[in-house]
């Protein structure tokens, strides 16, 4: 069983001058238009366009105010949880995740099996009653775009995903993505991480990322008055 350690990803826009044509119906998508000879990233290389076309900034607006730093060397894992529930303004805390995954007060790392397994039927409780529920589908591999862009985007959910750590092949980091920047016959150009071991985002682009991706864990919190 691998472990894991757990960053989160997120996705953003690379240029600022580019002109804002229109903005989707919902909140997350803002559409923009790359003119022919504008600077672009493409597979890490910064290239120039070589005709017009659309990109997508598909985000979740604000999310960077749950940014949560490890509380130890171990606790990414339980830092990225925390964040995925903080967005539902439910506050939660990383020891509270580690007895609540370990059974106990565990300095250590938490398996796919235990993060999953916690992921699917987390219940919060308030007075009595049931108000948000947890669940979780588990995919080895690198996810297609369009299920990371409806996740993040219609969905408005952030996806925690697991990275290969070059330090050992039983370790993975787990990453979450809040953010894409996606071309249009292109596809996604551009991913940012938030390390919550260095406190710090970064960007990566999509080709390291179908190099490194190992699994996705596509969460949802449901609330009752959602049923």
């Amino acid at each position: 069983m691998k472990l894991f350690f757990i960053f989160i990803f997120s996705i953003i826009s690379i240029a600022n001058s580019h002109a804002q044509v229109s903005t989707a119906s919902d909140s997350y998508n803002t559409i923009y238009t790359i003119e022919e000879g504008e600077k672009i990233i493409q597979n890490g290389q910064v290239i120039l366009a070589s005709k017009p076309y659309d990109n997508v900034d598909v985000t979740l607006p604000g999310f960077d105010k749950y940014f949560s730093e490890q509380q130890n060397m171990m606790w990414c894992w339980a830092a990225c949880i925390q964040m995925v529930i903080n967005q539902r303004d439910i506050q939660f805390e990383q020891k509270e995740i580690v007895r609540a995954i370990q059974g106990n007060f565990d300095w250590s790392t938490a398996t796919e099996e235990q993060i999953k397994t916690f992921l699917n039927g987390w219940k919060f409780f308030d007075n009595g009653t049931v108000r948000l529920t947890t669940n979780c589908f588990y995919m080895r591999g690198v996810p297609v775009p369009n299920m990371i862009l409806r996740q993040i985007g219609p969905h408005g959910r952030p996806l925690i995903v697991s990275i290969k750590n070059n330090v050992s092949d039983d370790e993975e980091h787990l990453v979450v993505l809040y953010r894409a920047l996606f071309q249009v016959g292109v596809g996604i150009i551009d991913v940012v991480i938030y390390d919550p071991l260095r406190n710090e985002t970064k960007v990566v682009d999509w080709s390291t990322c179908l190099k490194t991706i190992s699994g996705s864990f596509f969460t949802t919190i449901v609330s009752n008055q959602d049923r």
